[in-house]
């Protein structure tokens, strides 16, 4: 009956370890994506400022405004590929 018992409370010890280390695990996961997500957002708010900056500055000839809105357009395509992969990570 002891030896029962005792692989009960040893197997029981072995769902809880694999359980925490699965939150663990988990956490982490989540603090990444939380941590990718600022980043993206933080890219977004520059973003938002070029174009801003774009439209408002009359220093700048049409060429130039041109480049950097060219930039402005990669980023934001870069940023939408990146947001689609995030969704297929949380998906999988």
């Amino acid at each position: 009956m002891q030896m029962l018992i005792r692989a009960f409370f040893v197997g029981r010890m072995e769902y809880l370890k694999w359980l925490l280390i699965g939150k663990a695990r988990h956490r982490q996961q989540v603090s990444k994506v939380t941590q990718f997500k600022q980043e993206i957002e933080q890219l977004r708010e520059i973003q938002q400022g070029i174009v801003s900056a774009l439209s408002s500055d009359t220093s700048m000839d049409l060429e130039q405004k041109a480049k950097v809105f060219a930039c402005s357009y990669v980023a934001v395509k870069t940023l939408k590929k990146i947001l689609e992969d995030l969704d297929k990570r949380n998906g999988s």
